[in-house]
């Protein structure tokens, strides 16, 4: 049987927040049948957001087994220690598992990621009774964090020193079996890391045989890329190239005064909203869309966005009229599809894409055009966000995402007994796109 992914934002705030509707960042990727998770980032706040899920998406926190931090800011990683305290930590007066015990819970991230973790569960006294690891992603010039027996956290396991290669990218550092994971080092102020998730066929086919742990020489299934804060993602390009799905940044986006004239539109022109966004290490909706389309992805989701954009409140508001031009602009610079703006709680299905037709009746024929991608969902439901579609052809719609949880924040805030009606974070409505 095949099983279908699925991407849960858990904060999609950019530095300025958390603020009502939105938290910093963090997401979790169910890649894997046996229900184990992966989280991208992991901001203040995210242990608690698992709490207010949606109760038919209702993730739990003790199934996270791995956390891929971007950078250090701290809207991307000030949530780890309370994670690995609600993870790691037994009873009082219970004993240390055995370093070697295999970890629980194990981070990647960039140089420092070791250092900081060990330095502020030593700082407050945690006590960790299982195991965590800390493999750190190095270039040439980082210096390897020590991981003698003196220098170790007592709940920690030495990690991996994974120096990348000499094009500067990290290849297959991760390989667990289905999946195999990536990196890439993209320009933000601090040093920040994109991450490429591939999906390889398994055993799981009824009709056909594939090794358990595939060579990395045969097409992914599914690529999902996922960036930290950039105003300049070129060097993964040759890991990103044909995404199934790429999730980019959009911290700023120049918004006309005529959609909401609070946030000044008439005096700022795009192109000075572009060099202000860029100078400090952040893209726009544009920029974002921009590279989607060098990348020739096939979905295109824009996250960490300022505090200025809040998550609509109900359909055909002000704030849901300045989320759908931002997803205009990204739309519009990508060319292949219909951009989506994230939001605390969305939830995206990224099926297993229908295979081509055997007789091809367009020129972008997959054969023809190794990015073409047939729609998995042949006759999808009208867009009730009014955005438009590309019509039928395959070239031009590449790809079809599952959206959960339509957005409207509501005055609502506990995780019970949210309904489907408006003022609920959970209206179970679903759309494809």
């Amino acid at each position: 049987m095949v099983y279908n992914m699925s991407l849960t934002f858990l904060g999609t705030s950019s530095g300025g927040g958390p603020s009502e509707s939105r938290s910093c960042s963090s997401l979790v990727l169910d890649i894997h049948a046996h229900g184990k998770l992966w989280m991208v980032d992991c901001a203040e706040g995210t242990l608690r957001q698992f709490a207010f899920l949606p109760k038919d998406n209702r993730l739990k926190v003790v199934d996270v087994t791995k956390v891929f931090i971007t950078h250090m800011h701290f809207d991307h990683c000030m949530g780890l220690i309370t994670l690995l305290a609600n993870l790691l930590r037994g009873p009082p007066h219970a004993p240390t598992v055995p370093r070697s015990k295999p970890p629980l819970v194990e981070l990647y991230g960039p140089a420092g990621l070791r250092t900081f973790v060990r330095s502020i569960l030593t700082m407050t006294s945690t006590s960790l009774t299982e195991r965590y690891a800390v493999h750190e992603l190095l270039s040439p010039t980082d210096t390897p964090t020590s991981c003698t027996l003196s220098d170790l956290h007592e709940g920690e396991t030495p990690g991996r020193d994974i120096v990348c290669d000499e094009d500067g990218l990290w290849r297959g550092f991760l390989d667990a079996g289905h999946v195999q994971v990536d990196a890439a080092p993209i320009f933000h102020r601090a040093p920040c890391l994109g991450y490429i998730f591939r999906s390889y066929p398994t055993r799981s086919y009824p009709t056909r045989s594939y090794p358990t742990h595939p060579s990395p020489s045969p097409s992914p299934e599914r690529k999902i890329v996922i960036l930290g804060d950039t105003s300049d993602p070129s060097a993964c390009l040759p890991l990103a190239s044909d995404a199934t799905l790429l999730v980019h940044e959009a911290t700023d986006t120049h918004i006309p005064s005529s959609i909401d004239r609070s946030l000044k539109g008439d005096k700022k022109s795009p192109a000075s909203i572009e060099e202000k966004t860029k100078a400090k290490g952040h893209s726009t909706a544009g920029m974002a869309g921009a590279f989607a389309r060098r990348v020739g992805a096939r979905g295109l989701v824009v996250n960490h966005l300022s505090a200025k954009f809040p998550t609509p409140r109900y359909p055909g508001g002000k704030q849901q009229h300045v989320i759908t031009e931002i997803e205009r602009q990204a739309s519009e610079a990508w060319g292949m599809g219909q951009a989506r703006a994230a939001y605390d709680f969305a939830k995206i299905w990224i099926p297993v894409p229908a295979p081509a037709p055997s007789h091809p009746s367009h020129p972008s024929h997959p054969q023809q055009n190794p990015q073409a991608q047939q729609n998995p969902h042949p006759h999808p439901p009208q867009n009730p966000r009014g955005h438009g579609r590309d019509g039928d052809d395959p070239a031009k719609r590449k790809y079809d995402l599952l959206f959960e949880h339509e957005y409207g924040l509501g005055d609502g805030l506990e995780p019970e007994g949210r309904g489907e009606g408006e003022g609920s974070h959970g209206r179970n409505r679903s759309a494809r796109y």
